[in-house]
């Protein structure tokens, strides 16, 4: 009678084919441990499949998990980076050529929505404190739900005066200006339109060597006609003759 054959303990005490009965185990022969789990061939290979799993399975490290962390994270990361806010838009309906005394109207968007205490008026290029805007002159408003500015009592008018706080205004383009600043920070500036004082730059008129030039110019271009009509009158004198001499002589 053949003597059965007995199971060979591996390292850890168990058999080649890590406690399973045959035929579910088909390891013949023991196997060192692995890094991913497991003692034997088989069990290896089940660990295998089960964190390169298919979509659908509940593997730890399955493709349809890793997409779901990495567009979460890619939201998270969009989330936390506020959107960029457009410079304010200050429009004047005038800057160049401007007289003291005349008004000018202006409108204001791109403000944040709801801004409280908005001031718009002339002032100096860099304000450092209130005597650098004519306040007198100055508007008060805020901003709307979008940012687009509301003036207290309708007013968009501004009046344009020779100086602000001892800068003359006429002195240069540039040397005053029509500024935005808000109450929270007066001498922040928001924006601003630069203003030149001045009548508008008109078209140089001709000098007198200029109409010379162009006298000369016509005079030259008129000498090949002149030079034709001289000729011709000479041909018809010499033929004016010829036919007189001729009838004289008949």
């Amino acid at each position: 009678m053949p003597r059965p054959r007995a199971r060979t303990p591996t390292s850890k005490g168990r058999p080649p084919c890590c406690g399973r009965p045959p035929p579910a185990c088909s390891c013949s022969s023991p196997v060192s441990p692995s890094p991913i789990g497991g003692d034997c061939e088989i069990h290896q290979e089940e660990n295998v499949k089960l964190i390169g799993t298919r979509p659908g399975t509940n593997g730890i490290f399955g493709r349809p998990r890793l997409v779901a962390l990495a567009a979460l994270t890619t939201v998270g990361l969009l989330g936390g980076v506020p959107t960029a806010l457009a410079a304010p838009a200050l429009q004047v309906s005038q800057s160049t050529g401007l007289a003291v005394g005349q008004t000018v109207t202006v409108t204001l968007d791109g403000l944040p929505a709801n801004m409280a205490a908005v001031a718009v008026g002339q002032c100096k290029p860099r304000i450092a404190g209130p005597g650098d805007c004519n306040l007198t002159g100055s508007m008060m408003g805020a901003a709307d739900g979008q940012g687009s500015w509301q003036p207290t009592g309708d007013k968009r008018a501004i009046t344009l005066v020779g100086a602000v706080g001892g800068t003359d205004c006429t002195a240069a383009p540039g040397a005053c200006t029509i500024s935005v600043t808000s109450l929270t920070n007066a001498t922040e500036i928001i924006a601003s339109v630069p203003l030149t004082f001045g009548p508008p730059a008109e078209t140089p008129k001709p000098t007198a060597a200029d109409s010379d030039s162009a006298e000369s110019d016509d005079s030259d271009s008129n000498t090949p006609v002149m030079a034709g009509i001289g000729i011709a009158a000479a041909v018809l004198i010499a033929a004016a003759v010829v036919l007189v001499a001729r009838r004289r002589r008949n």
